[in-house]
């Protein structure tokens, strides 16, 4: 049994025929993400949250602290959050307001643990949804 390859329906107009518009901007989306991975701001917020671990596991040597619900947890628990939520990427209008907000400094940024994050980002999907 061979699987049918799914032609899609939108025209393929990006990267030499090879992307559809949602393509596209889905790559750009996961580029600029990418970088920003490197923003200074994000690894300043990460220090500071950053306190040393006195549990009793001897490798781990550091703890983050969650700006929500002020627990302790490792640095794999926990990411940065945009305090306002950045959007869609869907069209070059979108790009400026997307870039602005995901570059942005320490003060749009917070040091959350992954329970407090996928909440927020719940509601944040629910106002989007919402406002549409």
């Amino acid at each position: 049994m061979s699987k049918k390859k799914r032609k899609s329906k939108a025209p393929k107009t990006r990267n030499s025929g090879t992307f559809t518009d949602a393509q596209f901007f889905n790559w750009l989306r996961q580029k600029l993400r990418r970088i920003s991975i490197t923003w200074k701001p994000i690894n300043e917020v990460r220090k500071k949250a950053k306190i040393p671990y006195t549990g009793n596991n001897k490798r781990r040597k550091v703890s983050y602290v969650c700006s929500v619900c002020k627990g302790e947890f490792s640095a794999k628990e926990v990411s940065v959050d945009h305090t306002i939520p950045i959007g869609s990427l869907q069209k070059f209008e979108d790009l400026p307001s997307f870039v602005e907000k995901l570059f942005c400094e320490e003060d749009g940024l917070s040091l959350m643990c992954k329970k407090c994050h996928d909440a927020k980002t719940i509601l944040d999907n629910q106002k989007t949804r919402e406002n549409e």
